[in-house]
């Protein structure tokens, strides 16, 4: 998976040339063998590629995207909250590498929004475990889901597990990384904003949440004006 920097785009886009056929089956064993650097015994080896691994993904995402073969979008989709999931990739990949998956699942998403209801479990998923890059994660995931909402026709049914995830975050005490925090809020309030059968029950959360002492006083603050925000969409739209 090494690629000199001078012709690595070259070399890819050459790689998944040919039948189409076998484009699919060669995008995503490209992505599943990262794990296969573990193996590697070469620790110079090892450092050389992970150095490199950031400028190949953006290189392969850019490609994937360029070849707009959406029926199979799904499988390198999976693929990538799998991997960044699991502990022996994170251990493996910097956090350069785990941005650009991160970029290149936000662009899939971007042009693919209804994979982010066909993975909802993995999504979630995702959210709920626990690495090194938790927070880096869960804010690009957090983001992917406020920025597509709209695009979506969301139902109760549709979004209600992301609304229960995403309500129960609310009970950390950890206030240290105040962007998580600002892409936690923004989701919940695309939930309301989009889904008018959780707005309700999103606005007693953030209501119940101004009121408790713990919470510093930007996060009131932020939260506040979401609150105003909800209600006056809400208004608008019972006026049409």
């Amino acid at each position: 998976m090494y690629i000199n920097h001078e012709n690595k785009k070259d070399t890819i886009y050459n790689h998944f040339k040919g039948e189409e056929e076998g484009f699919e089956k060669t995008a995503i064993q490209e992505l599943d063998h990262i794990n296969m650097y573990r193996e590697i015994k070469n620790k110079i080896k090892i450092k050389e590629i992970v150095k490199n691994m950031n400028k190949y993904f953006r290189v392969y995402f850019k490609t994937i995207l360029w070849s707009k073969k959406n029926e199979w979008l799904y499988q390198i989709t999976k693929l990538v909250l799998y991997k960044l999931r699991c502990s022996e990739i994170l251990e493996i990949l910097n956090k350069d590498c785990i941005k650009e998956l991160l970029k290149g699942l936000y662009n899939i998403i971007k042009n693919n929004y209804r994979l982010l209801l066909v993975l909802k479990n993995e999504f979630i998923i995702l959210l709920k475990t626990k690495s090194n890059y938790y927070y880096l994660i869960s804010r690009y995931i957090l983001d992917i889901i406020a920025h597509n909402l709209e695009s979506i026709k969301v139902t109760h049914d549709k979004i209600e597990d992301y609304y229960i995830t995403l309500d129960s975050f609310f009970l950390k005490n950890d206030f240290s990384e105040l962007k998580f925090w600002m892409s936690l809020i923004h989701a919940f309030t695309s939930i309301a904003l989009y889904c008018h059968g959780l707005s309700n029950h999103i606005l007693i959360t953030y209501e119940n949440l101004i009121i408790q002492n713990k919470y510093p006083l930007i996060l009131k603050y932020i939260i506040i004006e979401n609150i105003n925000l909800i209600k006056n969409i809400s208004y608008t739209k019972s006026m049409r």
